[in-house]
């Protein structure tokens, strides 16, 4: 699996990217590096978003208690904004992560492009900078670089 979790902006919005077969241990470490994030942005900012973009996914850890179990903490975080997920793959991953999501009580959508979730994040995070001026070409071009390696 390739996992890249950056800003997208700065202190505002992670951009997670997740490729090829997703373990739960992969898992487990992408998710306390946001969790790092999160904890160390800057404090006056309330509420941090999540974009996590798995349209590049192969194959997933089929246990949700599993899976919950990694991420229940990580949902749970006072700071964590909306959870947007960017999935075109398996019905079975968009139900899994809704469950998860309603277990722990996130805030959660799922879309099927980048543009569809930031015009979301646009609309319900008013304090955020002009989402449309983000290049999404570039975050493509980096996961093709990534792939390569």
């Amino acid at each position: 699996m390739t996992t890249t979790l950056s800003w997208l902006i700065e202190n505002r919005i992670i951009y997670a990217h997740f490729s090829g077969i997703i373990t739960l241990e992969e898992l487990a470490e992408a998710t306390q590096l946001g969790k790092e994030m999160i904890n160390n942005a800057t404090a006056d900012i309330p509420l941090i978003h999540g974009i996590v973009d798995n349209r590049e996914v192969t194959e997933f850890p089929q246990s949700m208690f599993e899976v919950n179990g990694i991420l229940g903490n990580f949902l749970k975080l006072q700071r964590l904004g909306w959870i947007l997920y960017v999935t075109d793959m398996h019905p079975i991953l968009k139900m899994m992560s809704s469950l998860v999501a309603q277990v722990s009580r996130t805030r959660y959508r799922s879309y099927a492009t980048m543009d569809e979730a930031l015009d979301f994040l646009a609309y319900v995070d008013t304090n955020l900078p002009d989402l449309s001026t983000i290049d999404l070409s570039q975050l493509e071009a980096i996961h093709k670089i990534e792939a390569h390696d």
